[in-house]
């Protein structure tokens, strides 16, 4: 099966690290360095944007930051959200694998491609934050007046990015809940 070795190699000790330095990295990210930016130019940057961006939203956006902005963005923000993306994949992804493989206790059994499509939307997420990451350091850090391709390249990143984490975050929270269930209803067993 795909997930055989990670599944008798995956110690809990790997999920709690995975999922505290996504979460510590997550909090810089979505609390220090995306509130600063919001706070500089009063415009939303442009990884949180659900929908994208177009040209002049991307124009405002630079105008609005300034040289200094500018700097902040390519440097702080996105350095962090860079470190931010592979332990994000490997949070969602391990807990994930953790609930659903057999034997565990309160495991949730899911077949092998429910599983492989799970991990997989994590990845694509994953990637995909990182090359509209490299696009937007394109845009903001260069310091020129961008193309519009990178910037609609961006966009389409940034897109994909939070569609797949939508995906790869319904299957971990629906897994989580039916997960719970069962430790409470075993435990209902247990005592009756």
């Amino acid at each position: 099966m795909v997930f055989d070795r990670i599944d008798k190699g995956l110690k809990p000790w790997h999920v709690v690290a995975f999922v505290v330095i996504a979460l510590g990295l997550g909090a810089i990210v979505g609390l220090v360095t995306g509130p600063h930016i919001r706070d500089l130019t009063g415009l939303e940057p442009f990884d949180f944007r659900f929908n994208g961006y177009e040209f002049e939203e991307a124009v405002a956006l630079l105008t609005a930051l300034g040289s200094e902005g500018r700097s902040y963005y390519s440097g702080s923000h996105l350095i962090a959200d860079t470190f931010f993306a592979p332990f994000l994949f490997l949070a969602v992804s391990s807990l994930f694998l953790w609930l659903t493989r057999a034997g565990q206790r309160f495991a949730v059994p899911l077949h092998e491609n429910v599983r492989l499509i799970i991990v997989a939307l994590a990845f694509v997420a994953f990637g995909a934050d990182l090359f509209e990451n490299i696009a937007l350091w394109v845009v903001v850090g260069s310091g020129v007046e961008p193309a519009a391709g990178v910037v609609a390249g961006a966009s389409v990143f940034t897109g994909v990015k939070w569609l797949a984490l939508a995906g790869s975050f319904a299957g971990l929270l629906a897994t989580i809940i039916i997960a719970v269930i069962r430790g409470a209803s075993s435990q209902d067993t247990a005592s009756a």
